[in-house]
C-alpha cells in the first residue's frame, strides 16, 4: 500500500510539473503576443501622425499653388473678361480641393 501511495505520489508531481511547464509557455506566448499587439498599437499611430503631417503638407502646397495663381492673376494683362474667365478658373479650383477633388 504504501509503494502504491509512493507511485500515485510520484505521478501526481510529475502531472503537476507538466501543468506548470505548459502555464509556463502559455505566460511566456501571452506576454509576446500582448508585447507584439502593443507595438502594433505603436506604429499605427505613427502610420497616422505621420499620414496627418503629410496630409497637411499637401494641403499647403495647393494652396500655395492657387495663391500664386492668383498672384499671377493679379499681374496678368488681358482684357477684363480674360482676367475675369481666369479669376473664375482658379475660384474653381480652389472649390474644388475644399471639396476633396
Amino acid at each position: 500500500m504504501k509503494k502504491e501511495l509512493k507511485r500515485i505520489e510520484q505521478e501526481i508531481k510529475k502531472e503537476l510539473e507538466k501543468e506548470k511547464q505548459l502555464s509556463k509557455e502559455y505566460l511566456e506566448t501571452l506576454q509576446r503576443v500582448q508585447a507584439e499587439f502593443e507595438n502594433y498599437i505603436k506604429r499605427i499611430e505613427k502610420e497616422k501622425e505621420e499620414f496627418k503631417k503629410y496630409a497637411r503638407h499637401d494641403l499647403i502646397l495647393k494652396i500655395l499653388n492657387i495663391a500664386d495663381d492668383f498672384e499671377r492673376a493679379l499681374k496678368a494683362e488681358g482684357s477684363k473678361e480674360e482676367i475675369t474667365k481666369g479669376v473664375e478658373m482658379i475660384f474653381k479650383e480652389l472649390s474644388d480641393n475644399r471639396r476633396g477633388s
